[in-house]
């Protein structure tokens, strides 16, 4: 019984394991995997495209030529002379100058010019929501709180096993060896004490019977 116990409880603790496994090797697929194939994510963090994305959604973009980008794309551009990261839609080309006017869905009026130069990318697509998460583990309180969180895990992958190995040992003692040597020599006294033959025992008190009726006469 206990040991069905033990395997049950094994089997809940390997899929719950997997589980987390599956949620890390995720996550890091998600904010890192896809920079391999060439995907930067950003976070949204106004809702000027509304409703294509909504602030706090996570979006990938990836570099294209001039000659890619169509009217009606989305793309990722920095501000003129300043660091400001803004995420709109082409609304008109212009070819001679290399140039974009771009505009937020949610907005009455486009953007001004935007030089192809400081075009980041454009957007492939987005997860809701996700932004937030991005933003959380970029900073260097997240970025303790996901050591913690991993350590946390690996120690609770680890405990359950010790725990209920200890406990398995405790259940099932070890047989005594001094109770089975007593036994072994109990027994050889046992089988080394010869028994009575009785015929031989009936002949001899015949022959006494015998002598002392001779003495007797």
């Amino acid at each position: 019984m206990y040991k069905n116990k033990i395997k049950l409880l094994k089997k809940i603790w390997s899929i719950f394991t997997w589980v987390i496994l599956s949620i890390i090797i995720l996550t890091v697929v998600v904010f890192a995997g896809f920079r391999i194939f060439g995907y930067v994510p950003y976070t949204v963090l106004s809702d000027s495209m509304s409703p294509r994305f909504s602030a706090g959604d996570l979006i990938y973009i990836k570099s294209a030529e001039f000659e890619e980008i169509q009217n009606g794309d989305i793309i990722t551009y920095r501000a003129d002379g300043t660091d400001v990261i803004i995420t709109h839609r082409v609304v008109e080309i212009d070819t001679e100058n290399k140039s974009f006017i771009t505009k937020g869905d949610a907005n009455e009026n486009n953007d001004k010019a935007v030089n192809y130069n400081n075009v980041l990318g454009t957007v492939e697509f987005s997860i809701p929501k996700l932004g937030y998460v991005s933003n959380f583990i970029s900073n260097p309180s997240g970025i303790i709180v996901v050591i913690i969180i991993i350590l946390s895990i690996i120690l609770l992958m680890i405990l359950p096993e010790i725990f209920m190995k200890g406990k398995s040992d405790k259940k099932s003692p070890q047989p005594k060896e001094s109770n089975g040597a007593e036994h072994e020599s109990v027994t050889e006294d046992k089988e080394s004490i010869p028994l009575p033959d009785i015929k031989t025992e009936i002949k001899n008190l015949n022959r006494e019977n015998q002598v002392n009726y001779l003495d007797k006469k």
